[in-house]
């Protein structure tokens, strides 16, 4: 079972109400991502570097200590793997 799945299925029987962040609590770099992406890639690709545009998100991490404390849920799979799975469910 994957990670949002089961964090809508504990949601479901829970009795919480207003926004529950769920991700990884790790922050992640646009090139981490590119890095993981390139694994999954049959042809691999290069990221087109360009200048930094007004108003980008420089460092971002979603806090995930409430999905724990009133869902008892926490990330259990991995990036590259919940990449990985959005990719076949894709193609």
């Amino acid at each position: 079972m994957g990670d949002v799945l089961s964090a809508n299925l504990l949601a479901a029987e829970a009795k919480v109400s207003g926004p529950i962040n769920i991700g990884t609590g790790v922050q992640t770099s646009v090139l981490d991502l590119v890095e993981a992406l390139a694994g999954h890639s049959e042809n691999g690709f290069e990221p087109e570097f360009a200048p930094e545009r007004a108003g980008e998100v420089r460092h971002n991490a979603l806090e995930t200590t409430r999905a724990q404390a009133e869902l008892g849920w926490q990330s259990e799979v991995e990036l590259s793997a919940g990449l990985g799975r959005t990719l076949d469910s894709l193609r």
